[in-house]
């Protein structure tokens, strides 16, 4: 297990209609089976949302969630998605001129710190470059 359990909140009457057909709520990891009853068969989780164990949640920031995903896919560093309920990583935007994303799962590029920079020409950056011999800039971005 991954410990989803404890991090995302579940609705305990999906897990009971599954507990009545021998499913267990581990088992419909990516599926979404909150409208099932009986014996219906639970479909794919939607694009834009994700099923850690049944039910359905919407893709937070930063995050893109393609349809049956189990858990949401981060976005690369160098880019931000500031979007909820994103279904592919064409959501995740490169960050612009004078920005950066150190990290994957960013929900909005950082502006490069006074004395560096991010080049127009490179989208993207994952880290700003300091400023060579005798350039200077002195405000952020």
């Amino acid at each position: 297990g991954t410990g989803f359990r404890s991090t995302f909140a579940i609705d305990a009457s999906v897990c009971a209609v599954l507990s009545q057909t021998n499913m267990t709520c581990e088992d419909a990891r990516g599926l979404d089976c909150s409208a099932r009853s009986g014996n219906e068969t639970c479909a794919p989780c939607a694009e834009g949302f994700f099923c850690p164990e049944g039910s359905p949640l919407p893709c937070p920031q930063g995050q893109f969630c393609p349809a049956a995903s189990r858990i949401p896919a981060l976005c690369p560093a160098g880019t931000a998605g500031s979007t909820s309920r994103a279904a592919s990583s064409e959501s995740c935007v490169a960050c612009p001129s004078g920005q950066y994303s150190g990290s994957r799962g960013q929900t909005a590029c950082d502006a490069c710190e006074a004395g560096r920079f991010a080049p127009a020409a490179e989208p993207g950056r994952t880290m700003c470059e300091p400023c060579a011999r005798g350039e200077f800039q002195p405000a952020e971005g």
